[in-house]
């Protein structure tokens, strides 16, 4: 009997580490908002520790850890927390991302975006008009809007053989199609 305790204990405790994690990342998560003040995009962040303490208190109060403006305008009202507010995840990167990405497909190969992105194994790209690859990540949020409006989606396996055909053009050759 004390078996079937020590197992419930160490699954309700699996479980709990579960959800504190994906509340933790998805509270952490990257958000781009409008910045109040002067009506441009900004990517902020919400400190999960002082969201933890409020959810456990059962109130809804949220507070910053960064913003792009910051450390210039760290003593600002946070008033964009009403956006994220009205919208928790609409203004996460990733649901930003996978809207734009749905309905798509890949400008260089055709092959259609899912509704739901893979960011973790594979990860679409963005692609100038110059075949230059960008990623994501490797961009700041607030320059997301221009980057959507100016760059074309690239699935997983295009940014990689454009990755490869950028580092090392003397390796890769182009193959005319029968």
């Amino acid at each position: 009997m004390a078996i079937f305790i020590w197992i419930a204990a160490i699954s309700v405790t699996l479980v709990a580490l579960l959800l504190f994690a994906r509340f933790w990342r998805r509270t952490a998560d990257p958000r781009l908002i409008t910045c109040p003040e002067n009506d441009s995009p900004q990517a902020v962040e919400l400190d999960p520790g002082h969201r933890l303490g409020q959810v456990l208190q059962a109130k809804d109060g949220m507070y910053l850890r960064d913003c792009s403006r910051w450390p210039e305008k760290e003593d600002c009202g946070q008033s964009c927390l009403q956006q994220i507010a009205a919208a928790p995840d609409g203004c996460r990167v990733r649901s930003i991302l996978d809207n734009y990405y749905a309905g798509k497909s890949c400008v260089l190969c055709g092959k259609e975006f899912g509704e739901k992105i893979d960011w973790y194994d594979h990860e679409p790209a963005f692609i100038d008009a110059d075949r230059h690859i960008r990623s994501w990540k490797d961009s700041p949020p607030e320059q997301l809007p221009d980057i959507m409006e100016d760059h074309y989606p690239v699935c997983w396996d295009c940014k990689v053989i454009e990755m490869v055909r950028q580092k090392h053009p003397e390796r890769v050759t182009d193959r005319p199609v029968h």
